[in-house]
């Protein structure tokens, strides 16, 4: 069995960087997910600072992997939308926009390395932004259920917002969201 925890970046001031008062909510956060779901054995994280930053908190002393596929997609596209839409859930940028493709691929990409990623590890944390957590989220589960498909796509993720998938034999058994708030 392995679990895939996968998160929104904590909370960022004006420069794009986690603050202070961010870097100590992600730290209480992080403690409060190792206790409850144990420590984690690897983390997967977006090039961007405030994501890797997260990851190393979140994920103390577990190694860290930066991978591209996390990030975010470049294109004018994709940012205009960002610009607009800011973090509305995955439903308000896939209601007939070009980025709609691009986003699902995306996903699909990202999950592909996630997967490849974590071989034997028993307790994966992914770090990422907003709606493209949603993205990865929906290409983890959309084969097994589409209903927590659809529940992804609805959902508006905030700082250190997420889920966890459990997977046993390489499919889904189970999910369950992670919030700031209440983990």
């Amino acid at each position: 069995m392995t679990k895939v925890t996968i998160i929104r970046h904590g909370p960022k001031g004006q420069d794009g960087l986690l603050t202070e008062e961010g870097i100590q909510q992600t730290k209480d956060f992080g403690d409060r997910l190792r206790r409850k779901e144990g420590p984690f054995g690897l983390a997967i994280s977006s090039p961007e600072k405030r994501a890797s930053r997260t990851a190393e908190i979140v994920g103390t002393g577990c190694h860290i992997i930066i991978a591209d596929e996390i990030g975010i997609p470049k294109g004018e596209d994709v940012l205009e939308l960002f610009a607009k839409l800011g973090n509305a859930p995955l439903t308000e940028y896939l209601k007939g926009t070009p980025a709609k493709e691009r986003l699902a691929e995306y996903g699909q990409k990202a999950w592909k390395k996630i997967k490849s990623s974590f071989g034997e590890e028993k307790h994966v944390l992914v770090v990422g932004h907003e709606v493209l957590i949603a993205a990865i989220g929906v290409a983890a589960t959309q084969s097994a259920c589409s209903s927590i498909a659809r529940l992804i796509t609805e959902t508006t993720f905030k700082e250190c917002d997420g889920f966890t998938i459990t997977l046993e034999n390489g499919k889904l058994s189970a999910i369950a969201f992670v919030r700031m708030a209440n983990t």
